[in-house]
């Protein structure tokens, strides 16, 4: 058995296990009480009473492990032919300790974007990273 197979079967016939260790390679500030909770069916929730935080995993952590310099994201624009790059140093997001982030700025350097669309993908991310 191929070694993807192999993964894919123990997560598909193990969830809790494969999904449980998984998650231990990420940063939680509280760790779950339960990996799946399904007291609820049809209503599970993963990880119940974890508390984590997405865009320190994402980008912040990167930094902190010595990956600062690598690129993080490709904005790609047929529409204005323009190819940026950003690394993870030079997103700004959250510190691990910081509930706000500079996301606006950010996407304003992005060509292209008008000022409604500006908020509206910095609204998304404060969204995602509170």
């Amino acid at each position: 058995m191929g070694r993807y197979k192999e993964i894919f079967t123990k997560s598909i016939e193990e969830p809790e296990a494969f999904w449980g260790k998984a998650a231990e390679s990420i940063d939680w500030y509280k760790k779950w009480d339960k990996v799946l909770d399904d007291t609820n069916p049809p209503f599970y929730s993963w990880f119940a009473g974890g508390e984590m935080n997405t865009c320190y995993n994402a980008v912040d952590r990167h930094v902190e492990g010595g990956r600062a310099d690598q690129v993080a994201i490709i904005y790609d624009s047929p529409v204005t032919n323009t190819i940026q790059k950003f690394t993870y140093r030079e997103l700004p997001t959250p510190s691990k300790n910081s509930p706000t982030g500079n996301s606006l700025t950010w996407w304003q350097t992005l060509p292209g974007y008008s000022k409604v669309r500006v908020l509206k993908k910095a609204t998304q991310l404060s969204s995602i990273c509170p």
